[in-house]
C-alpha cells in the first residue's frame, strides 16, 4: 500500500499537470441556472484529472489491476448507497480509484470529489462529508479521500489518509 507521504506527491504531480495542461477548462463559462452544462462541464475536468492521477499512480501499483472510475455508482450490482448526516442517499462520486473486486481481495484505495471554487460551500462540505463517510464505511473503507477545488490559475485540495481509527487531513494548493 502507498504512504500518506507517498500519495500525497503523486497527487501534487497529477494537479500540477492538470493545472499546466487543462487549466484553461476552469475559466469556461458556466451558467448557474442550467445544471446540465456545469455537470458536463464538473466531468470534462474530472475525466482530465483521472487521466493525470492514472499516470502518476499507475507504475506504483504493477501488482495490482487499478481502475481510475467517473461518477461510478454501483457497488457489485447494487446503487451505491451512503448514509451521511443520518440520511442514506444514493451517491456517485466524481473519481474512485479502486480494483472492481466485491470480494476479500477489494481494494478502495481512493475516492475524489471535485467542485468549482464558485460551487456553493453547502454543497463543498457536503462532498467532504460524503467522502470521510466513504473512509469510515465498513462496506467501501476507501484508504484515502481527496476533496479537490477548481480555480482560475490554481487548485485546492484536501487529501484525507485513514490511519487505524483515525482520519487525517493534508492540505495541497498548486498554483500556475
Amino acid at each position: 500500500m502507498i504512504s500518506p507521504s507517498g500519495l500525497a506527491r503523486r497527487l501534487e504531480a497529477a494537479l500540477k499537470k492538470l493545472l499546466a495542461q487543462d487549466g484553461d477548462l476552469f475559466q469556461c463559462a458556466i451558467d448557474g441556472t442550467d445544471r446540465i452544462s456545469r455537470k458536463l462541464h464538473e466531468v470534462c475536468v474530472n475525466h482530465q484529472l483521472a487521466n493525470h492521477l492514472k499516470d502518476s499512480l499507475d507504475p506504483r501499483f504493477s501488482r495490482e489491476k487499478l481502475f481510475y472510475d467517473i461518477e461510478f455508482n454501483k457497488r457489485g450490482q447494487e446503487d451505491k448507497k451512503l448514509t451521511v448526516d443520518g440520511r442514506q442517499k444514493s451517491v456517485r462520486p466524481d473519481i474512485v480509484i479502486h480494483n472492481r473486486l466485491n470480494n476479500d481481495r477489494k481494494l478502495n484505495l481512493l475516492v475524489i470529489e471535485c467542485k468549482m471554487a464558485t460551487t456553493r460551500h453547502t454543497r463543498i462540505e457536503w462532498d467532504r462529508k460524503k467522502l470521510l463517510a466513504f473512509m469510515q464505511d465498513d462496506r467501501f473503507q476507501y484508504q484515502y479521500g481527496l476533496q479537490v477545488i477548481y480555480d482560475t490559475g490554481r487548485i485546492t485540495a484536501e487529501l484525507y489518509s485513514r490511519i487505524g481509527s483515525k482520519i487525517e487531513p493534508k492540505p495541497i494548493t498548486i498554483t500556475r
